[in-house]
């Protein structure tokens, strides 16, 4: 292995669980290879390894402008890779014929473990990935297989199907979903001593899962095919999907921001926690058969042909710099926008909720492609008084696909009773976070962030503001990781909050 594989891997373990902006939407990368990519995991915006066939490993330590390959000592088609251990990091890859393979010495060597099996093996998922001691592989046939002591040993255990499992994904040590075939659904509480099977209600193939907390978890499948589970994967919904192409694959950065990617180059997101879903757009045909998200802005998919896509600003395709709503002395609510940057921006549907539904009230036409600074602004002279309303932008690209935006309130009449701040996500990544700021009285405003010491490091906004709410970004990237005090001040009113900058 190439030395700057090395030094991927020797970086590799945990950024991962750490669920970080560059050009728009999703970039093609070149591999260096033309042989199908159908595993990828990242540590972090620069570090990400990929597997796929004929045993092949890449790694790339500069977000995929370079990538090193290797072989796993094997000729067998390698369909998932996982990365644990934070002292010492370990690549473990499964594939096809019950292949198990491990390197600790980042990628020089490669180890063979022996599993019992010659099933096709699907997935993996470490359920202790600082220790990387507990793990569970799932394949071909019904065949799950466990190892208590970081893959020394690997044994079978009992599943109640001998359907074909696909997707594997543990809350915490002891509490795991398995999905398969023909909505093949497992669930144990024991860490995988007992499986049980769950009703799914659906006879589709199920490919991946993921959860974003204890009680939250998503399923894709065939046919576009999209399940959520509120309480722990007992019970299990679909959600209305934006396509009909199969998902492969599922990655969720937090717990708002997910995506899912598929055949034709089918890439769908989520930036609500799963309530709407819209599709991207890839710039492929080509088959994606996995994705990995470290943050909420910072992604790479993989597919057939060697194909890697790398997105650093979450695939949307217009970056939203503010947002905000206010009500007038008249009762009427003007919105306003700003955007940095726009590629193939078609425009914005203005949407308002009142009653629990969305109403589109009318359209903005976009600037197509810009990198200057561009301003909207939209009157809803209709708003109802007596009553707080939502309102929230369908951005839509001129190829069809879809954004949503944060969304922003206003109150009932033109006073609001205080000043408001809120920081999110939490923890906050270099790539931008967003703050949503309640002005209770049109007047002078201003929004600063400040370190530690109480030096201003960024000012988000200083000038006159209408009352009502605001969403603006911060962009950290220039930033070292640290904490961080937001501040906003309107009206003789004063509110902070803190902010965790990770990288």
């Amino acid at each position: 292995m190439r030395v700057s594989i090395l030094r991927a891997c020797a970086l590799l373990a945990f950024a991962m669980l750490l669920p970080a902006h560059a050009g728009a939407q999703w970039t093609q990368l070149t591999s260096g290879t033309n042989k199908t990519l159908r595993g990828v995991f990242s540590a972090s915006a620069s570090m990400t390894i990929a597997c796929g066939d004929d045993g092949l490993v890449l790694g790339t330590t500069n977000g995929g402008t370079t990538w090193s390959t290797a072989n796993a000592s094997t000729t067998e088609n390698l369909n998932k890779v996982f990365v644990s251990g934070l002292v010492l990091p370990v690549i473990t890859v499964v594939g096809d014929n019950g292949i198990i393979r491990s390197s600790s010495n980042v990628g020089v060597t490669w180890n063979t473990h022996t599993s019992g099996t010659t099933e096709d093996l699907n997935d993996i998922f470490v359920h202790d990935p600082t220790n990387g001691t507990t793990i569970t592989i799932v394949g071909d046939n019904g065949v799950i297989l466990f190892s208590y002591n970081a893959g020394a040993n690997y044994g079978l255990k009992f599943a109640p199907t001998n359907d074909r499992l696909n997707g594997v994904f543990f809350r915490d040590l002891l509490n795991g979903i398995i999905v398969g075939n023909s909505g093949k659904i497992l669930r144990t509480t024991n860490g995988g001593a007992a499986w049980t099977s769950i009703t799914s209600g659906v006879s589709a193939d199920l490919n991946h899962v993921f959860f974003t907390s204890l009680n939250d978890g998503w399923a894709v499948g065939a046919g576009g095919l999209i399940m959520n589970t509120t309480d722990g994967g007992l019970t299990w919904s679909s959600v209305t999907s934006p396509t009909t192409f199969d998902l492969h694959r599922l990655s969720f950065s937090d717990g708002s921001n997910g995506t899912a990617v598929g055949e034709r180059g089918t890439i769908i997101r989520t930036t609500d926690g799963g309530v709407t879903w819209a599709t991207q757009h890839s710039g492929v045909l080509t088959e994606l058969h996995s994705v990995f998200f470290v943050d909420a802005n910072n992604g790479m998919a993989v597919g057939n042909g060697g194909l890697v896509l790398r997105t650093t600003n979450g695939g949307v395709p217009v970056e939203l710099q503010s947002f905000s709503a206010a009500r007038g002395a008249d009762g009427a609510v003007l919105l306003r926008w700003v955007t940095a940057t726009e590629t193939g921006n078609f425009g914005f549907e203005v949407q308002r909720r009142g009653n629990g539904t969305w109403q589109t009230l009318g359209f903005v036409a976009g600037a197509g492609n810009s990198t200057a600074e561009r301003r909207y602004s939209w009157k809803d002279s209709d708003a109802q008084t007596g009553m707080a309303l939502s309102y929230r932008l369908r951005q839509v690209d001129t190829d069809g696909s879809v954004e949503y935006s944060p969304v922003v309130e206003v109150a009932s009449s033109a006073t609001v009773s205080r000043l408001t701040l809120d920081a999110f996500p939490q923890p906050m990544r270099p790539g931008g976070g967003m703050l949503r700021v309640g002005i209770g009285t049109t007047g002078y405003a201003c929004v600063r962030i400040h370190d530690l010491q109480g030096r201003v490091v960024a000012t988000l906004f200083d000038g006159a503001a209408d009352a009502g709410t605001h969403v603006l970004r911060w962009d950290a990237s220039a930033l070292p990781a640290g904490i961080y005090v937001a501040v906003a001040q309107s009206g003789g009113a004063r509110m902070q909050q803190t902010i965790s900058l990770v990288k």
